[in-house]
């Protein structure tokens, strides 16, 4: 190494310093954490050293472009705290829980509709609470400039609106599509493909203009809610995408969001959300497509449920025939992504067994994290499936409170 570059990294300067974490970032040789800090991770001396050389190099080569950008404003600058969250929160209400449903979501846009929530005995015989739900698609000012391809909801969107809340919630008023997915793969450094990317940017544009209406009087009147109504964009945002320097890095994109969702609020004065450990979202064996994120998004809700004492869900088991419903193996769906031709027993068998092999990755990995302590593979009678028997529902084990404490 000569002296110069020794006496440049003496002397690197904030303008150097900048454009040196531009380079690694550029180059994939460092990540931003949500903090904002770019992290190094994993070089020799003799490497880090070659590195210096190879980033002043390219400061020198790049410096009058550099001062270019900074000139014409070819960048748009955001300043802002970013800060990460320990936990994913997931809402676990029955308003939730109908937004996830395909076959609900027609009539809850075509004039909403009306469900039960608690029932309670009163001297003239049973009480039964009920809450309306309706959606509708507006245009908001500040998703004019965009439109995606598809315009209602899908249950992709309930992924996106979790994760969007939770950097919410953590302090976070303007966040990016890699802050986000960084999220949804369990704080590690991974990169959304430029589809993926797009898929992103049309949910929030969805979330952005669809707009919610819970009345919940009945369940104030039970003395089950504090608010009557709530109403609103399902997250209030807006968005810019192309070249932008957030926190003084590069990034794709940036989301500016409002204020927290009122689906989320009203689940939050019902008590009805759950904070899910961030390390069960790093699942390094499974890829983060639409159908793996509504997949672990499933999964997560069903460990939540299971975790709780006042859910009615069977406490140990999930059953593969709502999951591929959910995923749409059967429906619509398929036939549309098959090019709408018959859907054969063969395809349908392909995409089930793809999903049992994603199913029994995540709960591996949940495993190694130390989140559940084993699980089983059961038939339709519940009894354990054996090798080449027909796979319907899988049994999650726990850990007991005694051998938690053990393991901790």
């Amino acid at each position: 190494m000569n002296e110069n570059t020794i006496n440049n990294i003496i002397n690197i300067g904030t303008a150097n310093l900048e454009a040196f974490k531009q380079f690694v970032l550029e180059k994939g040789i460092a990540y931003t954490e949500e903090n904002g800090n770019v992290v190094i991770e994993n070089l020799t001396l003799e490497e880090l050293l070659d590195l210096f050389e190879k980033a002043f190099a390219y400061i020198g080569k790049n410096k009058k472009e550099l001062a270019e950008d900074e000139i014409t404003d070819s960048h748009t600058v955001i300043k802002a705290t970013t800060r990460k969250s320990e936990c994913v929160i997931l809402e676990r209400s029955k308003a939730g829980r109908k937004l996830q449903d395909k076959n609900e979501l027609p009539d809850i846009y075509d004039g909403g509709i009306t469900f039960p929530t608690y029932e309670y005995k009163t001297k003239t015989g049973i009480k039964t609470v009920e809450t309306i739900l309706s959606l509708s698609y507006e245009q908001v000012k500040e998703w004019e400039h965009y439109m995606p391809t598809f315009e209602r909801l899908k249950p992709f969107d309930i992924e996106i609106l979790a994760h969007a809340v939770t950097l919410y919630i953590a302090g976070n008023r303007i966040i990016s599509t890699d802050m986000l997915f960084r999220q949804m793969n369990g704080g590690k450094n991974k990169q959304p493909t430029e589809a993926m990317r797009r898929e992103i940017y049309d949910s929030f544009c969805r979330l952005g203009r669809t707009w919610l209406y819970i009345n919940a009087s009945q369940e104030v009147e039970a003395g089950l809610n504090k608010k009557a109504e709530f109403r609103g964009a399902l997250l209030p945002c807006s968005m810019i995408i192309g070249d932008t320097i957030l926190n003084g890095q590069p990034a794709h994109d940036c989301i500016k969001i409002y204020d927290t969702s009122p689906l989320i609020e009203y689940a939050m004065l019902k008590g009805q959300v759950s904070p899910i450990a961030l390390d069960m979202f790093n699942i390094p064996n499974v890829n983060r497509t639409e159908e793996n994120i509504m997949l672990i998004g499933y999964l997560t809700r069903a460990f939540a449920d299971m975790r709780n004492e006042k859910s009615d869900r069977d406490k140990h088991i999930i059953s593969y025939e709502p999951l591929y419903a959910y995923l749409g193996v059967e429906g619509d769906d398929t036939r549309r992504k098959c090019g709408n031709s018959a859907v054969t027993p063969g395809i349908i068998a392909t995409k089930t067994k793809r999903i049992r092999k994603t199913v029994r990755a995540v709960l591996d990995s949940w495993i190694e994290s130390g989140n559940i302590k084993s699980y089983q593979e059961l038939k339709a009678d519940n009894k354990p499936a054996r090798k080449g028997a027909k796979v319907a529902k899988i049994r999650i084990e726990f850990y007991t409170a005694k051998e938690k404490k053990i393991q901790n």
